[in-house]
């Protein structure tokens, strides 16, 4: 599955040959003005396949956090509304109450911070000797 900023774009463009977006940020701003059913639902289903892996990976990993990272914040910003709504109906509304989904603030280090969390939060629930 990808799902990527210019691939949606892509995407809605070829659907809308009549209103194109230069790029990612134009497409939120004019998603986060419109009460438009067709422009709201492809958008949707531009990011659906997303869905059904993210849902499946927060089942097995059961994460305190899903964070979005990209390197356009316009797309996290666009995606995380309709992500989360994805995942609620994916896991029969079991997620809503277990996890939420954040966007990075610097998409550079938010591996590493969330690797380090990880490593902290079990070196403290288990001690230090399952770490090694």
């Amino acid at each position: 599955t990808y799902v990527s900023a210019p691939a949606l774009v892509h995407s809605l463009n070829r659907k809308r040959p009549g209103r194109g977006f230069r790029d990612v940020a134009e497409l939120a701003a004019a998603v986060g003005g419109t009460d438009d059913p067709d422009l709201l639902g492809d958008v949707h289903a531009a990011l659906e396949p997303l869905a059904p892996i993210v849902a499946t990976m927060t089942a097995m990993l059961d994460p305190d956090a899903i964070v979005l990272a990209t390197e356009d914040a316009a797309f996290s910003d666009l995606g995380r509304p309709l992500l989360e709504s994805h995942l609620n109906r994916e896991m029969l509304g079991l997620y809503a109450q277990a996890v939420r989904v954040v966007v990075a603030d610097d998409v550079e280090k938010a591996t590493l911070r969330g690797v380090a969390s990880v490593l902290i939060r079990r070196a403290f629930r288990n001690g230090f000797e399952t770490l090694g």
